[in-house]
Formats: structure tokens, sequence, C-alpha cells
């Protein structure tokens, strides 16, 4: 279950398209949406082998973006000052657990992913159930 995204809803079904297409592109995104949709995950599709780090900590997002040419940023609604980061030639993608109405927010990234509550996600739920049962089974014998 490590990087698999569940999609069998529509919605979930169009942002796995999303990733294959911005994956393959130097494109900055941000992933907004209630804790436990799939922000972290998504954004780990869209570039898995970056540096992960928090928007609680500007410090260490400074760095990172200093050091490394794909990050992620975590919690970004948290940073105290989102025109803080300079993205210049760099992959960034952002989760954020609200939905950030800013216009630095669309200076800084090109692609915006909106993830509806799992409660709208039935589909998704269901096999995200079968898929953490069939892995206990495994994992506890």
């Amino acid at each position: 279950m490590d990087n698999e995204i569940v999609a069998y809803s529509h919605e979930m079904q169009e942002v796995k398209k999303l990733i294959s297409l911005v994956s393959g592109v130097n494109v900055n995104t941000i992933i907004m949406g209630e804790e436990g949709v799939g922000k972290s995950l998504i954004a780990k599709n869209i570039i898995p082998h970056a540096i992960v780090v928090c928007g609680k900590k500007p410090e260490d997002v400074l760095k990172a973006l200093k050091n490394f040419d794909e990050v992620i940023i975590e919690n970004f609604d948290k940073l105290p000052n989102p025109d803080l980061p300079i993205f210049e030639r760099k992959k960034v993608v952002a989760t954020s657990k609200k939905r950030i109405k800013d216009s630095s927010i669309d200076k800084l990234f090109g692609i915006k992913i909106e993830l509806s509550p799992l409660s709208s996600r039935g589909e998704d739920v269901d096999a995200l159930i079968e898929l953490f049962l069939k892995n206990a089974k495994k994992e506890l014998n």
C-alpha cells in the first residue's frame, strides 16, 4: 500500500491522469484538501525522490529550496509568509489542508489540485478498506 493511489471515483481517476502529466514536466503543483485524503501520497507520486519539508519550519523550506531541485512542502498553508519561498528552477509540490485563495498561489503554482473529502468518494473508501484489510492479513498472517 506504500505508494499505491486508490482511484475508483471519477475524481481520483482524473487526478491519476494529472499525476502522469505533471510528473513529466517542470511545473509547480499545490494539492489542497482535508486531512487524510491522500495529498502526501499524490505529491510523492509526482516527484518520488524529492526531499519532504514542513511549512511549519520555514528555515527547513528555505534550506531545501536552496539545496535541492525537487522539493515537497507539506503544510504549505503553515508558512508564515507564502511569498517567502523562491521556486526558480525548482520543481515544487506543496500540500495544504486549507483551500488557499491568494494571488501568490497563482504566481507560485501552475497546477492546483483540490481533493474532495473521502466522505464524498464512497467508491474510494470501499476500495481503501479492502486494500487495508488485504495488507493487514498479509502483514499479520
